[in-house]
Order: structure tokens, then sequence, then C-alpha cells
């Protein structure tokens, strides 16, 4: 029985023996692991790179490198953050600019709306059909063309470009210029056997703040700039969108309902004079522009015979409705300018999460070229 334990207490003790030479072993290997990546580590950020940036050359080693790195990734997001709220600072004065003409337009469009010549005007419109179309056309020119609305709108997409290359390029200088003076004094003195890995920083600046064509085409075309040569997206949008919105106003098209009602009563009166008073006009004037100048000649002759007391009850009608016609387009305006600015700061939006993903390919292929380890790419990546 003592024999037996003998053994037993034996075979245990090899047993126990064996397991702590193993982990002795695996403890040493560990060791000679975690010393040989030491050591790689420490050869690798003893190893001199030559950075050129803002037309300096700057000679890091690997740890500083990395701190190159982080600092350089820290500032690109900075610079866009910041890129993104000076450009919607941008695009809201340059809307308010374009709005601001309109709206200095509603008083001159309603002083002809209410004037002699103006109502004349409306109600041979009105009677020829062509009251909508006709009305709304003024309200074009004077809010837009005469303003010169419509000429600062065609202008947005070449001016978003050009502030955009401005801003960015103002931006590279600006991150140059950090960069230097905050690694210039951590420099290395370069040893005789010294092979420095050569890392382009200013070319990848330069690729990465700049807009390329990618980018203003890919505006354009969101913008549906590209539809018509040398006018720009929001030129099309003043006569395509936002005009019609204006003409249809509640306070609008009331004037309209009661000035075609008066035409319609106004008609047979002015039947009789009309025919009468075109019949030699039509035999001497010509075709095209020229015989509808002179049936709105015509017309206005008619008119100015017949309806002296009937227009002084027009203007008492229309000198009801001035106010609410100002108020609703100033209110219009109003809307359409912040309805504009969605939509053009979401493309901004877009197009900028497009670039984000452009300044990040060009910074890391300064360092793709250089064939650097994934441990001092800017990314970690290669």
């Amino acid at each position: 029985m003592t024999d037996l334990d003998f053994a037993t207490r034996l075979r245990s003790g090899r047993g126990q023996w064996l397991l702590l030479s193993l982990l002795g072993v695996l403890l040493v290997f560990a060791l000679l692991s975690w010393g040989l990546r030491s050591l790689s580590a420490q050869l690798a950020d003893n190893q001199v790179f030559a950075v050129l940036v803002d037309d300096r050359q700057l000679l890091l080693d690997g740890k500083t490198l990395r701190a190159f790195n982080q600092q350089l990734e820290a500032l690109s997001a900075e610079h866009a953050s910041k890129l993104d709220q000076d450009m919607q600072t941008w695009i809201d004065l340059w809307l308010a600019q374009g709005f601001d003409r309109a709206e200095q337009a509603v008083p001159a469009y309603l002083d002809w709306y209410y004037s002699l010549p103006g109502s004349y005007t409306r109600l041979y419109l009105a009677v020829t059909g062509q009251l909508e179309s006709g009305t709304s056309e003024r309200l074009y020119r004077y809010l837009f063309e005469h303003s010169g609305a419509q000429q600062h709108f065609a202008e947005f997409d070449q001016a978003l470009t050009q502030e955009l290359s401005r801003r960015l390029a103002e931006q590279g200088t600006a991150l140059r210029q950090r960069l230097v003076a905050n690694f210039a004094e951590q420099q290395v003195v370069l040893g005789d056997k010294d092979k420095p890995v050569s890392v382009d920083i200013d070319r990848a600046i330069n690729r990465a703040f700049g807009p390329g064509e990618r980018d203003v085409q890919r505006w354009q075309i969101s913008a549906q700039a590209s539809a018509v040569a040398g006018v720009g997206s929001l030129g099309l949008l003043a006569r395509r969108a936002l005009l019609p919105r204006l003409a249809s106003l509640p306070a609008l098209q009331s004037a309209r309902l009661i000035l075609s009602g008066y035409a319609a009563r106004l008609a047979p009166r002015l039947s009789a004079a009309i025919s009468s008073g075109g019949a030699a006009a039509v035999a001497t004037s010509p075709s095209g522009p020229g015989a509808l100048a002179t049936g709105a000649v015509v017309f206005m002759t008619a008119a100015g015979t017949i309806v002296v007391t009937d227009f002084a009850v027009l203007k008492a009608e229309e000198a009801m409705l001035r106010d609410d016609q100002e108020q609703a387009l100033y209110a219009g305006l109003a809307e359409q300018q912040d309805l504009l600015r969605a939509k053009l700061k979401g493309q901004w939006r877009a197009l900028l999460d497009q670039a984000a993903g452009h300044r990040d390919d060009a910074l890391a292929a300064a360092y793709d070229s250089a064939e650097l380890a994934p441990r001092f790419h800017i990314f970690g990546r290669r």
C-alpha cells in the first residue's frame, strides 16, 4: 500500500514538472517574440522619412511620422467641417442676395399692374384669353429679369465652383503651414547610412484640397444645370418652378378672377367697336407681331372710349387687393427661398460626402506610392 502511494505521487510529480516545463518554454517563447517585435518596432521607428510639405523636407523618424499622420488626419477633418459651415453660409448669402433683388422689384411690378397702361393691357389679355400667361410673364420680367435676380441665379453654379476652389486652396495652404510649424522642431539628424523614404504630402494635399472635374460635374448633374448650355440650375428653377408657384398665389388669382369677370361683361360692348375700328387696321397691318401690336392699339382705342366709368370701378376693386397681393408676393418669395435653400444644401451635403472619400484617397495615395508599412500609413492601411 505504501509502495503504491509512492508510485502515484511520483507520477503526479512528474506530470506537474512537465506542465511547469511546458509553461516555462511558452513563457520564454512569448518573451522572445515580444522582444523581437519590440526590437523590430524600435528599428522601424529609427527609420528616417523625408516628408515633403509646404515645399520643405521634414526628416522624421517613425514615431514622429505616426504623430504627423494623426495630426494630418485630424486637421483634414477639421478643415472639412469648417468648409461645410463656410459654404452653407455662402449659399445662404447667395440666395438672400438673389431674393432680395426679387423682393425689391415687387412694388415696381404692382405699380405697373395698377397703372393705366397695365390695367388696359390686362383687360386686353383677359379678353383675348391670355390673362394667365401674359400676367405671369410680366411678373417674371419684373421680379427676375429686370431686377437682375435671374442673372444672379444663373451664375450660381460657376460662382459656387469658384468659391469652393478658393476656399479649398486657402485650407490647403493653412494645413501645410500648421504641419510645418508643428513638426519643424521635431526633425532628426540624418546619419551617413540613413536612406530616408520620401513621402510627398504636398502633392497629396493638392489633390485632396482641390475640387476635381468629377466633383464639379456631379454638382451640375445633380442640380440639373447641364440641361441648358450657359444657364445655371437656379436660372432654370426661377422660370420653371418659382414663377408658377408665385403666379398661383391666392391673392393674385383673386385679382385675375375679378378681372376675368369684368372682361367677360365688357366684351360684348367692345366687340362692335373693335370690329369697326379694326376693319381698316386689318387691311393695312402686317402679319405676325405687327398684327398683334395693331390689335392691341385697336383694343386700347375702343376700351378708352367706352370704359372710363367702368375703369374707375375696376381700379377701386384692384385697390382693395394691392396690399394683399404685395404681402402674398413677399411671403411667396420667402417660402420659395426656404425650399430652395433646403434643396441646395441637400445637394451640397451629397457633394461633401463624395468629396470626403476623394480627400482620404488623395492623402492615402502618398503613402501607397512610398509603399509604407501599415503602421506608418496615415489610415493604417495599404
